[in-house]
């Protein structure tokens, strides 16, 4: 899995604040590796595999586990959640309708190392974009 933002904005205690027998005074920058959240055991079984599955219940419906917070928790939370998924869904949707996606070497499916920084883009990688043939609209 790629995270490609590893750390979460930076926050400021108010008031001093006691995490796992660890003292935070009030006003000390705290800013979360969310990078260690995902790929931690205590998270998920297996972090470092791939699986999909593991976000759909016995149903396939979406389930998010507590631990993974793509768009913050609490009243911080990114207001635009609902709009950037709608969107996202969307766009996927319509290209995966119309398109099957290929390596563009037979076989060869990109890195899933990302490239190290301020934020992990993936590496760059070439693929097809492969027109379906779609049954045309008879109405």
């Amino acid at each position: 899995r790629i995270s490609i933002a590893p750390l979460s904005l930076p926050h400021q205690g108010r008031a001093d604040t006691t995490i796992n027998g660890y003292t935070i005074p009030a006003g000390t920058t705290v800013i979360a590796n969310t990078e260690s959240i995902i790929r931690s055991a205590d998270s998920f079984k297996d972090p470092e595999q791939f699986r999909p599955q593991r976000f759909l219940d016995d149903h396939g419906k979406f389930i998010q586990p507590e631990s993974f917070s793509l768009f913050g928790v609490g009243r911080r939370s990114c207001p635009g959640e609902s709009l950037a998924k709608m969107e996202l869904f969307l766009f996927l949707t319509s290209l995966l309708q119309r398109f099957e996606l290929q390596p563009a070497t037979p076989g060869q499916l990109p890195s899933l190392d990302p490239q190290q920084g301020l934020t992990y883009p993936p590496l760059p990688f070439q693929v097809w974009l492969v027109a379906r043939q779609c049954l045309e609209d008879t109405h």
